[in-house]
């Protein structure tokens, strides 16, 4: 790929860590935009030039540069979301409307004490599928933009990338940036054009087949034992959870609104799919009060007993060949 097109990319930004004005924030007023990805990366950097270089200089990870942080404008490197959707319920949680085929990974000092992250950012630059190397706000790290194929295997690319380079650098890498929704805070960089490549490979790696002797009677347990591929589990509770719901599934008291959130929480298009069964109950349910009971839910991660029961509850309702029917 080219740069001219990989900047003429659209992405989405929001003024702050929360989307929203110091201000403004009481008044429910969310600021955000689609840009292009070069004003991402050139266009407001220069406009934050101060603020950044400000940020940069204060203690690494201490309280008062992590305050400044927070308020610094930040992009989707996953591409253009209607920013519209978000006024009341924010933050984002669904899947972009145009994706960027874009993901990014960080490469932070403080989880690599022992490497010269410096010299390594030269090695890493070399590769033909990394696009750029940019330092972060902090100025204590960098992340690297690395054209993919499909957006819909972002966490498998990321997974795979993750453990190349910590193979071939001995390199840590953060294991739970790999999310669609992952908001970036803009960063200056003086020399970005040495950071930037003209031109780019892009990463095509798919996830894992499953082979021809697995069965159907085999557990989930000795499924995951055979192929070691979590993120082979990851998109069967997805499946299972996205036919469910679009199906007609609910829930009706606090606990299992709480926890059926948690578990959406795992997945990019979560609230979606959580707004969804939310009107499934109550269809007069207003957005506000489903945001808010959203907004207390984090992320459980994939667990075997969640791949039990959401497949479980897959096969009760669908059959012997509840597989196939959450696949079409």
């Amino acid at each position: 790929m080219e740069k001219e097109n990989i900047l003429k990319t659209y992405v989405s930004t929001i003024i702050s860590e929360n989307g929203y004005t110091n201000n403004d924030i009481k008044n429910g007023r969310f600021i955000g935009s689609n840009v292009r990805l070069y004003d991402a990366l050139y266009t407001l950097p220069m406009k934050w030039k101060d603020k950044l270089i400000e940020t940069m200089n204060l203690e690494y990870h201490s309280k008062e540069q992590e305050k400044a942080k927070s308020l610094l404008p930040r992009y989707y490197i996953s591409g253009m979301y209607d920013m519209n959707e978000y006024i009341y319920r924010f933050p984002i949680h669904d899947s972009p409307v145009v994706p960027s085929n874009l993901m990014t990974i960080d490469i932070d000092a403080k989880d690599n004490t022992d490497i010269d992250i410096w010299k390594l950012r030269e090695e890493i630059f070399k590769l033909p599928y990394v696009f750029s190397c940019l330092k972060s706000c902090s100025g204590k790290g960098f992340y690297c933009i690395i054209p993919i194929e499909d957006v819909n295997y972002t966490k498998e690319y990321y997974k795979y990338i993750l453990d190349l380079w910590k193979e071939k650098y001995n390199l840590n890498i953060d294991p739970y940036a790999s999310s669609l929704v992952r908001a970036r805070i803009i960063s200056y960089n003086e020399d970005i054009d040495s950071w930037i490549k003209d031109n780019v490979s892009v990463w095509k790696l798919k996830k894992i087949e499953i082979k021809e002797e697995f069965k159907e009677e085999n557990t989930l347990f000795s499924y995951r034992q055979k192929h070691d591929y979590k993120n082979d589990s990851e998109d069967l509770v997805h499946l299972c959870m996205k036919k469910l719901i679009d199906d007609g599934y609910t829930v009706n008291d606090y606990r299992a609104w709480y926890h059926l959130g948690c578990e959406l929480a795992n997945f990019s298009d979560g609230y979606s799919l959580f707004y969804k069964s939310s009107k499934n109950y109550d269809s007069s349910q207003s957005d506000s009060s489903i945001s808010k009971r959203w907004k207390g839910c984090k992320s459980i991660g994939i667990t075997d007993d969640l791949v039990r029961k959401w497949c479980g509850m897959a096969k009760n309702k669908y059959g012997k060949d509840w597989r196939k029917i959450i696949n079409d």
